[in-house]
């Protein structure tokens, strides 16, 4: 999980270094195709080595696939990045990039629910989930970090197009939690009717995934052309590469680590990615922090949470609560001094 926030929290370098706001649909487009290029060599190298496997028998297992509910949800994913832009018309990238960040919750809430029957995964408390909530509210402040004050963030709110803005972001959010939890139970259903060899899930998993891509391509491609986009408006270079590592390598890591957890609550780390992100871009020289103190707390806040959901031993409610409270106390005592 940890490689998955590291090449993750790439793409806003991406997106600065490839001038991606000139052509964000065929920036994506370039991204997308990349990753599946990564995607495609992984499932080639894989299947290679596993001599025992008809690849008559595993192509039409998961052809028999392609027409199914799940499979339609994992296409359906990549309409997030249209809902996004969409969103941005009427309320700032930052309020956005917020609203979105909470397809976490909707994925692991997913993704509980598919694999509920078999019991795979532990069940996720509400103690969990309140640490999710904590990594949230830490994830607004590093976001929040990059902006002047609160109100130049929050000030579209008060727009009475706001609720159309969120609206769209809220879909967006939705639809980036669809691809991981029905990529995995297609891979684990797969790999249980194709008697597949150890790892299975994994390659199943991610040959849908990659199909889907394909969709998400020409979805991108077919709007940057109704837009009016041209390639020569952005460097290539970074989608090319940032796709083939970051979102190709990436999503190999993430779904291998979801499926040898059964502790749904690890991806309460993706809450990190922004984190990292802002690290990559301050390096670039590309981002000034005007609030270099609310990206402290914000990350504080994701490191704690993420502590108490992954710490191996077991650790009181009591004891979860009073750090928080110790946290929550410190934030607002600094946040209102004179």
């Amino acid at each position: 999980m940890l490689l998955k926030v590291l090449l993750y929290s790439t793409f806003p370098l991406a997106f600065a270094i490839g001038n991606a706001t000139h052509a964000p649909f065929l920036f994506s487009a370039l991204l997308t195709i990349s990753a599946a290029t990564s995607g495609v060599i992984f499932l080639t190298w894989y299947h290679k080595g596993k001599r025992k496997q008809s690849t008559t028998k595993t192509l039409k297992t998961i052809s028999s696939k392609l027409y199914t509910f799940d499979f339609l949800m994992v296409v359906v994913a990549h309409s997030d990045y249209v809902f996004f832009a969409m969103a941005l018309s009427f309320i700032n990238v930052a309020i956005a990039t917020i609203f979105l960040s909470i397809y976490p919750f909707f994925m692991v809430f997913l993704t509980a629910r598919l694999f509920k029957k078999n019991g795979r995964y532990r069940k996720v408390t509400p103690d969990k989930w309140v640490l999710f909530v904590l990594a949230f509210i830490g994830m607004g402040f590093v976001v929040a970090s990059q902006s002047e004050n609160f109100t130049s963030i929050f000030g579209d709110l008060l727009n009475q197009n706001a609720a159309i803005g969120i609206t769209l972001v809220l879909l967006a959010a939705i639809a980036s939690a669809l691809s991981p939890p029905y990529s995995l139970n297609l891979g684990a259903t797969c790999h249980k009717e194709s008697g597949y060899e150890a790892h299975g899930e994994l390659f199943f998993s991610m040959a849908f995934y990659v199909i889907s891509l394909a969709f998400g391509a020409v979805l991108f491609i077919v709007l940057g052309l109704l837009s009016n986009e041209s390639l020569s408006d952005i460097n290539i270079w970074p989608a090319i590469v940032f796709g083939f590592i970051g979102q190709g390598v990436g999503s190999i890591a993430f779904r291998a680590a979801n499926i040898k957890t059964n502790n749904l609550s690890l991806n309460a780390l993706t809450y990190a990615t922004p984190v990292v992100s802002l690290a990559w871009l301050g390096i670039a020289s590309l981002i000034d922090v005007p609030h270099f103190d609310w990206l402290i707390i914000g990350a504080t806040a994701i490191i704690i949470a993420n502590l108490l959901v992954n710490f191996k031993n077991n650790i009181r409610p009591t004891h979860k609560v009073l750090i928080i409270a110790l946290w929550l106390f410190a934030t607002l005592t600094y946040l209102i001094q004179p």
